[in-house]
């Protein structure tokens, strides 16, 4: 379930991703991570 309803221009990041990707994985620091804090 999405948290808001804007999108990212991430076309960059994901050609990164294609381009150093092997066996089908792409590198850990690649990963994009979003930080979730949910209140109680």
């Amino acid at each position: 379930m999405a948290s808001h309803n804007k999108t990212y221009d991430n076309e960059n990041k994901v050609r990164k991703m294609v381009k150093r990707q092997k066996d089908l994985k792409i590198p850990t620091e690649l990963i994009p991570n979003v930080l979730y804090v949910a209140h109680l």
